[in-house]
């Protein structure tokens, strides 16, 4: 991901916007649609964290705000974003200054950028961002349950598509699995 990231010229106003668009979804896994209806309301900077009620499930979610999004998401609104009523954090860089609703392009145009080629961990665009974040928190010992409410998840069941197979993981359950038989 830092590859992609790096390609990104944050010295002009659209860089800036994409930056934050894709920082967003792999630092704090929200969803391309709840990215572009992100508003600045949502962002409690004094306690560090974003909340926002997810357009999939229309279930409300609080996450914190890590301090590089925070910065990035601040130098585009202090340098980069236009001028307009909107009340969209990331809008057009074109007339008419509104809501931005197709955000894959973003993420195919830095791929190639990158020299990444496409294939098929990327076939989702940003969403594919969601499963490396998982992965992260996973091998990280993060608890399935955090896994779950930070991608807005009802339950951590629907975690598990998201999660690359860690053999070392799976020991760890297979394991604990059988110490739970064993006190029956």
């Amino acid at each position: 991901m830092t590859r992609i990231l790096s390609v990104i010229d944050r010295g002009n106003a659209t860089g800036k916007r994409n930056y934050c668009i894709i920082l967003l979804v792999v630092r704090c896994g929200i969803r391309t649609g709840d990215v572009s209806s992100l508003k600045l309301e949502n962002f409690n900077w004094e306690q560090g964290y974003i909340e926002f009620v997810q357009h999939k499930t229309s279930v409300p979610n609080r996450l914190p705000l890590p301090e590089d999004v925070g910065l990035a998401i601040i130098d585009y609104l202090q340098h980069g974003r236009p001028l307009t009523n909107d009340p969209h954090v990331f809008v057009k860089h074109i007339m008419p200054h509104d809501k931005m609703k197709c955000l894959t392009q973003i993420f195919y145009n830095y791929l190639v950028k990158a020299g990444i080629k496409k294939d098929e961990r990327f076939r989702h665009g940003l969403h594919s961002l969601r499963h490396t974040l998982a992965t992260r928190l996973l091998e990280e010992d993060v608890p399935l349950e955090v896994i779950s409410s930070v991608l807005g998840h009802a339950s951590p069941e629907s975690v598990k598509p998201y999660l690359r197979i860690n053999v070392d993981k799976l020991r760890v359950c297979a394991l604990q699995g059988q110490e739970g038989n064993e006190n029956e």
